[in-house]
């Protein structure tokens, strides 16, 4: 689930590129020393931010590879995923606020978002020759087209 499972191999497998989606935290876990990206959401209420913990672990420490935490404005938690959408599973459903209904996110928003986080980071990350290359932060502070808070560590 959202990357746990590389997170738990990479401790005894060779693991090249870590992306984790809206992924809780357990304190037991490190993103290991190869690129990574973490995506969150600001209307993600099952995690909520859970999976910041991950990249602030991860300040201060010596990296030979990037890593890169991105919060997709808007983006709940289940609606990357198309089984919870079909079963009408929305957990910021009744959320006020920021998080209203009509200022998220549509799933298929969502979805397409992610479809191209991931092939930008496996694809620089194992294919190409600089894995930082692809994250870019423009100075509007949107990334294909979407409002999205970016923090990077760099070697």
């Amino acid at each position: 689930r959202g990357g746990m499972n590389a997170l738990r191999w990479s401790k005894t497998r060779d693991v090249r590129s870590i992306f984790l989606l809206a992924p809780f935290f357990d304190p037991a876990q490190r993103v290991p020393d190869v690129p990574a990206t973490i995506l969150l959401g600001t209307c993600d209420f099952d995690t909520h931010q859970d999976g910041a913990r991950y990249f602030a672990a991860l300040r201060g420490r010596p990296r030979a590879a990037p890593a890169h935490q991105l919060t997709l404005t808007g983006a709940n938690h289940n609606f990357y995923n198309q089984t919870l959408v079909t079963l009408k599973n929305d957990d910021a459903e009744g959320q006020k606020g920021r998080c209203a209904k009509p200022l998220r996110l549509a799933a298929a928003t969502q979805q397409a978002f992610l479809q191209q986080v991931v092939l930008d980071h496996f694809g620089n990350s194992l294919l190409g020759s600089d894995a930082a290359a692809w994250i870019a932060t423009p100075a509007s502070g949107e990334l294909y087209g979407r409002r999205v808070a970016v923090k990077s560590i760099t070697p």
